[in-house]
């Protein structure tokens, strides 16, 4: 079949590459492209997926308490000096 297209030059550049690569002319090296892309599955099922899991041990902090777990927070975004300052205005409290 003879028909015109528009090829995009990142895909102008890759038959140019299969063509070199393999000695072929400008409608093999399309119909070869064409074909790795029917070919290719472009479906990700999660089931093809998985992640490393690693054990870290018993958490030092209560997870169910949000007030822990803020204070922790903050302690870490603000470095040590707002660990000291924090553990100092508690036991003022």
């Amino acid at each position: 079949m003879r028909t015109t297209v528009t090829l995009d030059d990142d895909v102008l550049l890759e038959i140019d590459r299969i063509r070199a690569g393999e000695r072929l002319g400008l409608s093999d090296a399309l119909n070869t492209l064409a074909r790795r892309g029917i070919g290719a599955d472009t479906r990700h099922d999660a089931a093809d997926y998985s992640l490393p899991t690693f054990h870290l041990g018993v958490s030092r902090l209560d997870l169910q308490s949000t007030g822990e777990l803020l204070d922790y927070l903050d302690e870490v975004d603000f470095g040590e000096a707002k660990t000291k300052a924090h553990k100092k205005a508690r036991k003022n409290k």
